[in-house]
């Protein structure tokens, strides 16, 4: 559906920002993190990987997803662990809509 495409990538266009939560309302901290600014190139996925830094071996389950109206934290699919180094990467953020009957 156009409409639905178009829409999703409406809302990606206007995403300023996405960071990392290790629940639904705490944001990670330490090891050099910090929020990133995505590249959606017009679509409604990363154009290319964000590559986070911050505290070894811990887990994230969630994405926060910053415009400028607030933020919004969406639960991942499965949880994700820094490595030993604590870099984290994030391949994909892909923004979808759909139409309510």
């Amino acid at each position: 559906m156009a409409f639905v495409d178009t829409a999703a990538a409406n809302v990606a266009s206007g995403i300023t920002a996405i960071g990392l939560g290790t629940d639904s309302s705490t944001e990670v901290t330490g090891g050099g993190y910090t929020r990133l600014t995505p590249d959606y190139d017009g679509g409604t996925d990363l154009a290319a990987p964000l590559e986070f830094d911050g505290p070894a071996n811990t887990t994230v389950t969630h994405l926060i997803f910053v415009n400028a109206g607030g933020t919004a934290f969406a639960e991942l699919d499965e949880p994700l662990t820094f490595n030993s180094d604590g870099r984290l990467d994030i391949d994909s953020a892909e923004v979808t809509a759909q139409l309510l009957s």
